[in-house]
């Protein structure tokens, strides 16, 4: 990668093309004009930012000229030998701070204005966060720091959705209101998935169609821990290598639910304190079930729909255990295959008791330490209610799916099956 450095010459340079064009930077001006006809005819443009590439022959288009050279030898040329010369895309590095682009102009203009030897801070005056960017600091007092009334919302027009940025409203629409034919859909070249987000699209390609080598891996700094998204290892530092004082946590407005992570607000939320009308469900495609998860609706799929053959199987390395999850894989370790100093203990902070698993542990807080404040469960066909989300599913599985969607609890030494595994556990006890 090449590294440069800031010439006073560049920085003093005129536009040739001034009678010629009459945008206000000449820095933007030079990838601007190339697009136009040649020879160059007096006009004027009404901004002054820089122009896509578009190719003639098909949909493609960039604001990279090298970029774009590319996809035409690769794509369009008859002289296939000409793909094996192309050149190599640049990357221009600022000396002074974390600042990289592929755009020689853009790395002039950021060098022109950077003094600081790492990237500026921006500080919240209300309480103690940190920001990399005046846009996110505004973002976070908007959400932190504003009353309801304060906050200039975007409303949807055909339901009570409502957000502080137009763009959210603009994806919402595209996903909730618009007909199929009406939306703009974002294509996989390499594969059927489509998305309604450009934004998708983007992580689809990065997890699905990359090599190792080419992949921007985020790595942690403090465990093996890598990822391929930017915001999945700020959720695992968060999550896993803060101090408490320093855990940011996610809390329900409407009850004393928390937690590490946002995507599991957001599915409490979805889940417990919303109007049916607006519930966000995830339908599956070839049964009438419907969760209200997506996680839930992929379990679903992997348990009532796959065949043998095609599901993804986790398998134990010390026992004949096998699972559909990873997540029950990595629970089963923890429970019976690990030393004592390596098991990961989930510790009740009012008490003694810890427990190998998360959901033990909050079954506890939630039948010993909760009065007043107790998650109750409470099944929307019957009057049944519970402490404890399991026993909830084991209860509709018992009295309210029909024998197809209900999950039987098979003995493997005779036919005996049974809707609650306490049953299966009495039964095997018969066979010893």
């Amino acid at each position: 990668m090449s590294s440069l450095e800031v010439s006073e010459d560049l920085v003093d340079v005129k536009p040739v093309s001034k009678n010629l064009h009459s945008c206000q930077s000449f820095l933007l001006m030079v990838n601007h004009v190339r697009p136009h006809p040649s020879p160059p005819q007096n006009f004027n443009c009404e901004n002054s930012t820089i122009e896509n590439f578009s190719c003639k022959d098909c949909n493609f288009v960039t604001k990279l000229t090298l970029v774009f050279k590319q996809h035409v030898q690769e794509c369009h040329s008859l002289k296939k030998d000409k793909v094996l010369h192309c050149n190599p895309i640049r990357n221009y590095i600022c000396r002074k701070c974390t600042f990289e682009t592929n755009f020689s102009l853009k790395w002039l203009r950021h060098t022109t204005r950077c003094t600081e030897k790492s990237p500026p801070t921006y500080n919240c005056d209300q309480c103690d966060c940190k920001y990399k960017s005046k846009w996110y600091l505004k973002q976070h007092k908007i959400l932190k720091h504003l009353n309801d009334g304060e906050i200039f919302w975007h409303r949807c027009s055909q339901c009570p959705y409502k957000t502080y940025l137009n763009s959210n409203l603009k994806k919402h629409i595209n996903s909730q209101h618009l007909d199929a034919e009406a939306i703009k859909w974002y294509e996989c070249e390499k594969c059927p998935h489509k998305t309604k987000e450009k934004g998708d699209l983007k992580k689809h390609i990065n997890a699905r169609h990359l090599n190792d080598e080419d992949i921007k891996w985020y790595k942690c700094k403090h465990c093996p821990y890598k990822s391929k998204r930017n915001y999945q290892l700020r959720s695992h530092i968060n999550a896993h290598h803060l101090q408490e004082q320093d855990i940011k946590w996610y809390k329900c407005g409407q009850c004393s639910f928390k937690t590490k992570h946002n995507h599991n607000l957001k599915n409490h939320i979805n889940a417990w304190h919303l109007d049916e009308r607006n519930i966000k469900w995830y339908e599956c495609k070839q049964c009438p079930h419907k969760a209200k998860t997506n996680s839930d609706l992929k379990k679903h799929v992997n348990a009532k729909h796959l065949d043998d053959e095609n599901i993804k199987w986790h398998q134990c390395d010390r026992c004949p255990f096998k699972t559909k999850r990873k997540s029950s894989l990595n629970v089963h370790l923890n429970a019976y295959h690990l030393e004592e100093e390596e098991i990961k203990w989930y510790k009740c902070e009012k008490c003694p008791f810890k427990a190998k698993v998360n959901y033990s542990l909050k079954k506890h807080i939630n039948a010993r330490h909760l009065d007043d404040d107790a998650i109750w469960h409470e099944c929307q066909k019957c009057s049944f209610k519970t402490k404890h989300k399991s026993s909830l599913r084991s209860h509709v599985n018992a009295h309210h799916l029909n024998e197809r969607d209900a999950k039987w609890y098979e003995c493997n030494k005779c036919s005996f099956k049974s809707k609650h595994e306490s049953s299966l556990h009495k039964h095997l006890k018969g066979h010893n």
